[in-house]
């Protein structure tokens, strides 16, 4: 019995996830028709000349890379800046919470890995928290955005080993 609802809690997740990318899908055909900048805090879609957000008015220059992650597997948006790196934590809708986690003391002992699920990679580093304790953090990105990453952390001067194993 315990079971049989696992897979129908499985199965309920996966069909709510297909209807909200699909929601997303028609909405991102919207949005090509207004090329623009969107913001990783507010997620409010600005003219290419803005410097800052309309909304919430965040500089998006500071911004060198952002992705918001949709699909079966919502992981957490990522946002890399001139200051930092930000994670915007989802809740079980794959809506976001509210809840960030902001990495910008030290990072160090970058790596990119493959990740179990495809088509994601695995970036790992290692922070110093304001206590001065030293952490370990991965996050996933999508590997057709990985160039986009590298070429960020370049600009933020964080040297990185690409560990990925090829097929």
């Amino acid at each position: 019995m315990i079971i049989m609802g696992y897979w129908l809690l499985i199965a309920l997740l996966a069909v709510i996830s297909a209807n909200r990318h699909n929601i997303k899908y028609k909405n991102e055909i919207e949005a090509l028709s207004e090329p623009g900048v969107l913001c990783p805090n507010c997620q409010t879609n600005n003219p290419v000349e803005n410097e800052e957000c309309i909304n919430c008015h965040k500089n998006l220059k500071e911004v060198l890379f952002y992705k918001s992650s949709e699909g079966v597997f919502d992981f957490p948006d990522i946002e890399i800046n001139k200051t930092e790196i930000i994670e915007y934590k989802k809740g079980l809708t794959g809506k976001r919470n509210g809840k960030t986690e902001k990495y910008s003391n030290l990072i160090h002992d970058v790596e990119i890995k493959n990740y179990a699920i495809e088509p994601y990679i695995q970036i790992n580093f290692k922070y110093k928290e304001k206590n001065g304790n030293i952490k370990k953090k991965f996050l996933v990105v999508n590997k057709y955005n990985l160039e986009e990453v590298k070429k960020a952390l370049d600009l933020k001067k964080i040297q990185y080993r690409d560990i990925r194993r090829r097929k």
